[in-house]
């Protein structure tokens, strides 16, 4: 788990633009020309759910002070927006090496890229028999656009118009940062929801409208579509 946490804190670097590695990596070392961060893990609360990571940002003293440290504060902005708290500590030069440094502390979350809750649901969604681990609402409607029918000459309506209509379907998931938006398949598809001893199987699916939004670090992507048949299991 410790290099699955330090490789995507080198991913989200690297998407930023800065070249990245482990602290203490096995590989020999080679001059650096150009600002570089190297990534290594401090403490674990795994209780808390809290992993401390530090970044430290090097740079050439040729560059000058100026490049360690807006390299530095470019790679605090792209761990914030990752989600990853981060401080960056005052820069100190260093003479073994000549160059500058600028220490980062980050804050990881570390329940963050588990592909289940860290609370088990008491329900869960299947499209096409794969479980959507970042659900984290559904629900279904039923309009079946019935109307009252009145006689001449009646105050009170005599009767209604035969039902019709399939269901609606309204699926939100939270996808933390760093994970891939799930991809559903071909349409239609079959989706199944289960909570206890009971499943609810709504067959030949569309999806018929999509919204997505971002929020610190979180994308959320709501699908809106329709079921045309729709049938309950009940499990022993």
């Amino acid at each position: 788990m410790g290099e699955e946490w330090l490789n995507k804190v080198t991913q989200i670097l690297a998407t930023a633009g800065i070249a990245s590695g482990e602290e203490y990596a096995s590989a020999p070392v080679q001059a650096i020309s150009q600002p570089v961060a190297a990534v290594g893990l401090r403490g674990l609360d795994w209780g808390g759910g809290k992993a401390t990571l530090s970044v430290r940002i090097l740079s050439p003293r040729a560059k000058g002070g100026w490049a360690c440290q807006t390299t530095a504060a470019k790679a605090v902005t792209a761990l914030e927006e990752a989600h990853i708290s981060a401080r960056m500590e005052p820069m100190e030069y260093l003479p073994g090496c000549d160059c500058f440094q600028v220490l980062i502390i980050g804050i990881f979350q570390i329940r963050m890229d588990q592909p289940v809750d860290p609370i088990p649901r008491q329900w869960h969604v299947t499209i096409g028999g794969a479980e959507v681990v970042y659900a984290a609402e559904f629900s279904e409607e039923q309009d079946l656009k019935r109307r009252m029918v009145g006689t001449i000459g009646e105050m009170l309506p005599a009767n209604v118009t035969p039902g019709c209509g399939g269901w609606s379907l309204r699926l939100v998931q939270n996808i933390p940062a760093g994970a891939e938006e799930p991809d559903f398949g071909q349409e239609p598809m079959e989706i199944r929801v289960t909570r206890g001893g009971r499943t609810i199987c709504y067959q030949s699916c569309f999806w018929n409208q999509t919204k997505r939004k971002f929020h610190e670090g979180t994308l959320s992507v709501e699908l809106n579509g329709f079921a045309l048949g729709r049938r309950e299991e009940v499990h022993g």
